[in-house]
């Protein structure tokens, strides 16, 4: 067993101090839990760790690992001895962490020598981890997000880490794939008696896995202690934050149906992707000035639906009608918003070709800056220049620039910080109210859906299973399926 003792860490990045003496000690088969919002510090923490730091990057501070220092800086011959042997890391999007042009097998015995390699048993790896043998032989593509990561968590423990670490191992995932996979590396830590460290921005995952948490904050540790007491009496303000931000929306749910028109109907909608059917006889309708959720695991057909919608994809049969007397103009809001965004061009000529597209004048910049609360100074950046947040500010101003009648949001919050994603849900709100447009709301998180869902439809196996009001809903589920995800997240702390 390891224990880990850090002493005024200080770390920088082309001169900008990150960290300011952050101090930290582990002691032997416990769990610790890092939370804080993205910039607050907690990964460039795990980071200095393992001597991963990005270009730039340099460290200075007392470290030591089962008592023996770990030098800052250190060369590659003394990281070879901490990377993957004392500290195993679990990073946050397993599709990256892997290649995707080489089988699962193969990836989990990459690490070890050659000799320990070729006598590995890849079919226990991956039965501890709760995966079938077969697994070996496909590639990442052909496996789910939740899949992923548990051979990436293989891979990890081919070395035999004494420390556990993972930074964010669950963000990326649906509700329920996440508790799956928090309860993995739990076990795996209490089977081997192997120290934890989880690092999270949502205070909820944290309040029956760890013994004790740390707050990060701006570089800093703000609050540190049991984590029972820091949950339940929390002694800083930015910790009172986070936990409020983590709670479920508790918003009276405003209807504006039947008596409303209906805006769009899609009926009977079937796609199949070779053998997989992805929508199974689909009806779902959205009324003027109305707010619809959309809620499943993933698989569950939900951004399939959305897709069909909004014509990116073609239904194999059913029909999809807007209101005759409406120019049933629809935009969509992605996930993740660098990847929705032109890299090489400025935000400002982002939002300049939407507004030329819609005919609307190139000096209406300013305007949607303004309506997505972003100074109009940044209309000079580029997207690697903004926060996550700041990046879907932008993708909704960009999609509002045609003054659309039905806004699609494809897991557009998932990828924030709790913080970060009430802000962009508090936005969405007020947008709607401002601008009068309906919203369809793709989501595998029921507290993002009361905050925003006038209606709710459960998806599962590309069948509705579920739909009516969201307080009906949210407070009587029929479904075991909804009441399933309900109980995956849906619980005060």
């Amino acid at each position: 067993m390891s224990s880990i003792n850090v002493s005024n860490l200080v770390v920088k990045i082309n001169d900008l101090e990150i960290l300011h003496g952050v101090d930290f000690f582990m002691p032997e088969n416990t769990v610790i839990g890092i939370v804080g919002e993205s910039g607050s510090g907690k990964t460039t923490f795990v980071r200095s760790l393992m001597g991963i730091l990005p270009a730039g990057g340099a460290a200075a501070g007392e470290y030591e690992i089962d008592g023996e220092n770990v030098p800052l800086p250190g060369d590659e011959k003394s990281w070879g001895n901490v990377r993957g042997k004392k500290l195993g890391l679990i990073m946050q999007d397993p599709f990256t962490a892997l290649d995707p042009r080489t089988k699962c097998g193969k990836q989990i015995t990459a690490p070890l020598p050659k000799g320990e390699a070729d006598t590995f048993d890849i079919s226990a790896a991956l039965s501890e981890v709760g995966l079938s043998p077969d697994v070996a032989n496909k590639y990442p593509f052909e496996l789910s997000g939740g899949m992923r990561q548990r051979v990436v968590i293989a891979a990890v423990l081919a070395l035999n880490p004494e420390i556990l670490v993972a930074d964010e191992a669950t963000s990326a995932l649906d509700v329920i794939i996440q508790e799956e996979i928090l309860d993995l590396i739990v076990n795996i830590h209490e089977k081997k008696n192997t120290p934890l460290i989880i690092i999270t921005h949502d205070l909820r995952i944290l309040s029956s896995r760890t013994k004790t948490v740390l707050v990060f904050k701006d570089g800093e540790i703000v609050e540190r202690g049991l984590t029972a007491e820091v949950i339940s009496d929390p002694q800083n303000p930015y910790t009172k934050e986070l936990l409020e931000a983590g709670k479920p929306g508790l918003r009276d749910v405003r209807l504006t149906f039947p008596n409303s028109k209906e805006l769009m109907k899609a009926e009977h909608l079937n796609k199949h992707f070779g053998a997989q059917q992805a929508l199974d006889d689909v009806n779902i309708d959205i009324f003027f000035d109305e707010s619809v959720a959309v809620v499943g695991e993933s698989g569950s057909g939900k951004t399939t639906l959305a897709r069909t919608i909004i014509g990116l994809e073609q239904a194999d049969s059913g029909t999809i009608t807007f209101a005759k007397d409406c120019p049933s103009s629809v935009q969509i809001v992605f996930q993740d918003p660098y990847s929705s965004l032109n890299p090489a061009m400025k935000i400002g000529s982002i939002l300049k070709e939407a507004l030329r597209t819609a005919g609307r004048p190139e000096s209406d910049v300013a305007e949607l800056l303004e309506m997505v609360e972003i100074p109009f100074d940044f209309a000079s950046r580029r997207p690697a220049q903004l926060s996550g947040g700041q990046r879907q500010r932008i993708a909704i101003a960009r999609a509002l620039a045609t003054k659309p009648n039905l806004l699609i949001c494809d897991e557009s919050v998932s990828a924030l910080d709790v913080i970060i994603q009430r802000k962009i849900i508090d936005l969405l709100i007020c947008l709607r109210e401002k601008e009068k447009f309906s919203m369809l709301f793709i989501s595998h998180d029921m507290n993002v859906v009361r905050e925003l869902a006038d209606r709710v439809y459960v998806m599962k196996d590309g069948k509705v299973v579920e739909g009516g009001d969201a307080n009906d809903v949210w407070n009587n589920p029929q479904n075991e399926y909804t009441v399933r995800l309900l109980n995956a997240r849906l619980t005060e702390i």
